[in-house]
């Protein structure tokens, strides 16, 4: 069995992207909600500054999934590829074998 959703996508690739999707959504409509709201400018400015280390910390978060999701990725093709050489090196020698010589 392959490790792939119906639609050819690795499994659990659109999970993740849909819940890193919703996680920075809900910082970015924290960060609106602060904008917003009555506060004096120091507040505002620290409340700001609290949601853009939120935000920093989604995207690294999101950047290392992605970097690992990718690292397996590549893993995955070599062996598939390798693989296939291999079936091709012996697909090859049963031909040569069955020649007349």
């Amino acid at each position: 069995m392959d490790n792939q959703s119906m639609g050819g996508e690795p499994r659990g690739t659109g999970m993740m992207s849909a819940t890193t999707g919703f996680m920075l959504g809900a910082v970015v409509g924290a960060g609106v909600a602060l904008l917003l709201a009555p506060r004096t400018g120091e507040d505002t400015r620290r409340k700001l500054g609290e949601v853009a280390d939120r935000i920093g910390d989604t995207a690294r978060d999101g950047m290392g999934r992605a970097k690992d999701a990718i690292g397996q990725f590549k893993h995955e093709a070599s062996q598939a590829a390798n693989a296939g050489v291999d079936a091709a090196k012996q697909a090859k020698q049963e031909m040569e074998s069955r020649l007349p010589k």
